[in-house]
């Protein structure tokens, strides 16, 4: 922290647990071979094929997610604004004032930095990667 690094990690598809999947938080272009997806068995569906370079693909103007409402901003800790939260604001008043009220009664379970999360061994939040650091990094 601060960074970009990538992360692999093992998940669970289909029943088939996949080892070493490589999250890229840099990644424009998503790609699955069609061999890879027939192997996972999970029937037909239309895939498209694309038989260009990278660079030639031309990316759609990212769509801005709207959301269904306004939010109201709650300070967990009144007067403090680094410890805020959301809530929604199509709420009936007593209902939001119970949300309120609670959110701020239990204010204790909010992590606002990893320093917060007491109890809660570092390797579980912690990911490396297994380089070889003679080989000079390339993008």
């Amino acid at each position: 922290m601060p960074g970009n690094d990538a992360l692999v990690i093992t998940t669970l598809l289909a029943n088939y647990e996949i080892e070493r999947v490589f999250i890229d938080s840099g990644n424009s272009v998503d790609i699955l071979f069609g061999e890879a997806y027939d192997q996972m068995q999970l029937g037909e569906v239309p895939l498209k094929a694309v038989d260009t370079s990278l660079p030639e693909l031309k990316e759609e103007a990212p769509v801005a997610v709207q959301p269904v409402e306004e939010l109201l901003t709650v300070e967990l800790i009144p007067g403090d604004p680094d410890k805020i939260t959301n809530a929604r604001s199509k709420m009936k008043e007593d209902v939001r004032e119970q949300v309120i009220n609670c959110l701020r009664k239990n204010k204790v379970i909010f992590a606002w930095t990893p320093q917060d999360l007491e109890g809660i061994d570092p390797g579980v939040i912690t990911h490396h990667l297994n380089l070889d650091h003679a080989i000079k990094p390339v993008k």
